[in-house]
């Protein structure tokens, strides 16, 4: 304790006097029975569904015992927090674009800026549905490959073929979206919207590999595939590396989404300036 001491607070604190509290020796922490109990491996993770907002968004789970990553933990309470935080400001903003109207691509009488924070925003809020709804696409593909007797690769298939639909899904909604890129600059061939568009995915992907690999474990279907069940380094690795391929393709093929929306713009420009 004192050496740790000495390292976040300074070498001059090492050797103070020490006071620490045992949680065991509480009564209403601590049981009688619990101090007896057969000591046990404990769970750095949560089941995914108690981090679902219930009650159509109106109840969210809090807490330790929810978190991702170091459930029962302080780290674990921290992380419970930041989720919250999160899942809330993603609500409070999908409320707010249902209470805006709608966007229209034909009459804007809006500035070019405007549009696109409001298409952007329409792409951030859509992504952010898919965060709540792509670990039980995730558990329909397993199934359904468990049904069709697939037995190697079963999580790697069932979260690669997940993960793409979505970029999929996303390629044809930011197609269709009213966005203005011939004003803005490229860079080595890359549109300087493309941290926009990518911006989003970010807590997608880490969420959706945490609760796979928390769902996985308290899975009995996968209790008989050990190396599903608890997914080693190497596989997870593997698995990393599929979704970073799936990852840099749905890039390079936004980025031709946005040049070639700059492209229309411009022929659309050149063929006005004609007719006038």
């Amino acid at each position: 304790m004192g050496n740790q001491v000495g390292q976040i607070f300074g070498p001059e604190l090492e050797h103070g006097d020490q006071f620490y509290q045992d949680w065991a020796t509480e009564l209403y922490t601590c049981s009688t029975l619990d101090r007896g109990a057969q000591v046990v491996e404990h769970v750095d993770f949560a089941n995914p569904f108690l981090r679902r907002a219930l009650w159509e968004g109106k109840l969210y789970l809090g807490g330790s015992e929810t978190a991702a990553h170091g459930a029962g933990y302080l780290e674990g309470a921290l992380e419970a927090a930041k989720r919250i935080d999160r899942d809330l400001t993603r609500a409070w903003e999908s409320i707010e674009q249902a209470a805006s109207p709608k966007l229209q691509t034909a009459a804007i009488d809006r500035s070019t800026a405007s549009v696109n924070a409001a298409s952007l925003a329409q792409f951030r809020s859509w992504v952010a549905v898919q965060s709540g709804t792509a670990l039980d696409n995730y558990r329909h593909r397993l199934n359904h490959n468990l049904a069709g007797q697939q037995k190697d690769q079963l999580t790697q298939m069932a979260i690669l073929e997940t993960v793409e639909e979505v970029y999929n899904r996303a390629l044809a909604i930011l197609d269709d979206l009213p966005l203005d890129t011939s004003n803005l600059g490229v860079e080595r061939g890359r549109s300087a919207m493309m941290p926009d568009v990518q911006a989003p995915f970010r807590d997608f992907m880490q969420s959706l590999v945490d609760d796979v690999i928390a769902f996985n474990r308290t899975s009995c279907a996968l209790s008989n595939f050990p190396d599903e069940h608890h997914p080693s380094k190497e596989y997870m690795q593997t698995i990393l590396r599929d979704i970073a391929a799936a990852w840099q393709e749905f890039s390079l093929a936004a980025n031709r989404v946005l040049l070639s929306k700059a492209a229309g713009s411009h022929s659309q420009g050149t063929s006005v300036g004609k007719l006038s």
